[in-house]
């Protein structure tokens, strides 16, 4: 029962940290993998929903913002 505690806690905090530490403007292939990992594992411990759905935002900005770098570059 403290393993599975720990191990939920473990996964929000890196959760937090990569959603605080994230530039949603410069976002990446590899940032959104890395955020997409970071999430199929909080969700797989069961997460607060509250991180997952803020998670889930900024993945979805990153996303976004990658569609527009790569129209940028058919323009160009």
């Amino acid at each position: 029962m403290a393993e599975k505690a720990v191990e939920r806690l473990n996964a929000e905090r890196n959760l937090r940290f990569e959603i605080d530490n994230i530039d949603t403007s410069s976002a990446t292939r590899d940032g959104v993998a890395t955020l997409e990992k970071i999430y199929s594992d909080a969700e797989t411990k069961s997460v607060s929903s509250e991180y997952l759905e803020v998670a889930g935002s900024i993945k979805d900005k990153m996303n976004r913002s990658i569609r527009v770098q790569d129209l940028f570059q058919l323009f160009s």
